[in-house]
């Protein structure tokens, strides 16, 4: 598939690259579907991720896929998220649709998905039931596992990074944006580096600039369970005169504060995060025991693991499909 990038006017009054005041529409050149060109084009911005923006596109015919777009001469970062998506290649993650380089950007196609869980949590007035959550857990623990199979980690776990389906996958959760994603390393090197990731969410070893491994992406899922626990973590909106102080302040708190403190009398997400610090960079994280940890704590509360799924369309479809918050 070859791609056209055709610069239109926008007079959006934020452009979507700061530094230029054109939007680029992306135009595949005759691509042979059945005797017809399938002609994607750009629309409305969906957000963005550790690089670059992405777009909604569309063909003539309805269909829709999310495009991210990078600048070429700035990162070919993109490339690499595309290499990795396609070695996933799996359930709970975009697929590739395309992947290209033309008038100087560097473009992904894949996936269109839906709201990030961030976003539900928003709408569900920063809160979600013990079931919502433990089924949210075990998903996010799935994807962890098997990005982890492929010895990559992430290092970028948070709420905006895990996205509910559209259609048939409407039941899964999809883990999404590895524009900092890196292969695991055998030994963490010795020389430290700023922190990679969101510090809202980093693990502590990454706070300190150190090489980040499967437990940092678990460490960075047990602070992502605390914020929906809590609705809001000890350390945000602190304040700093800068960035550094403000990642200093924020790794003084995670220090200091205790598992049992950020989940409360949630023992299985307690536990969770206990266990996740405690690792090791070489360590192979028990991926399975905390899955079924998640299970029994569904079963506790009476609900059947075989309805999971059930449960979770009818509690996240019903969310999107209304403003109604009980369905969380």
């Amino acid at each position: 598939m070859n791609w056209l990038v055709i610069p239109i006017a926008d007079d959006s009054p934020l452009p979507y690259f700061p530094h230029i005041v054109w939007r680029p529409r992306v135009v595949p050149l005759c691509v042979d579907v059945g005797g017809q060109d399938d002609k994607f084009y750009l629309g409305r911005r969906l957000g963005s991720g550790s690089f670059g923006q992405v777009f909604l596109a569309k063909n003539r015919r309805g269909k829709e896929l999310a495009v991210k777009v990078e600048m070429a001469c700035r990162s070919t970062l993109l490339f690499s998220e595309a290499h990795l998506l396609k070695r996933l290649a799996s359930p709970g993650f975009p697929k590739v649709h395309h992947v290209c380089a033309e008038g100087g950007y560097n473009m992904l196609a894949m996936d269109l998905l839906g709201p990030s869980l961030d976003a539900v949590f928003q709408k569900c007035g920063r809160h979600f039931s013990f079931k919502t959550l433990a089924m949210m857990a075990a998903q996010m623990l799935d994807r962890l596992s098997y990005l982890h199979s492929k010895e990559y980690v992430h290092r970028d776990i948070k709420p905006e990074n895990f996205l509910i389906g559209l259609g048939e996958r409407r039941n899964v959760i999809h883990l999404v944006d590895f524009g900092l994603s890196k292969k695991r390393r055998d030994k963490p090197r010795a020389e430290q580096k700023s922190l990679t990731g969101t510090a809202r969410y980093a693990s502590i070893r990454a706070h300190h600039g150190k090489d980040q491994g499967y437990c940092d992406d678990l460490e960075s899922m047990g602070y992502v369970l605390a914020y929906f626990l809590r609705g809001k973590l000890p350390w945000q909106g602190l304040d700093a005169d800068t960035k550094e102080a403000k990642h200093a302040q924020i790794l003084e708190m995670k220090s200091s504060t205790s598992a049992q403190e950020l989940c409360g009398h949630h023992s299985t997400f307690a536990t969770f995060l206990d266990y996740a610090k405690s690792l090791r960079f070489e360590d192979k994280p028990n991926y399975q025991h905390f899955r079924r940890s998640f299970t029994k704590a569904l079963t506790d509360v009476g609900l059947e693991v075989r309805s999971w799924e059930i449960q979770m369309d009818q509690r996240i479809q019903g969310l999107i499909k209304s403003d109604k918050t009980e369905v969380c």
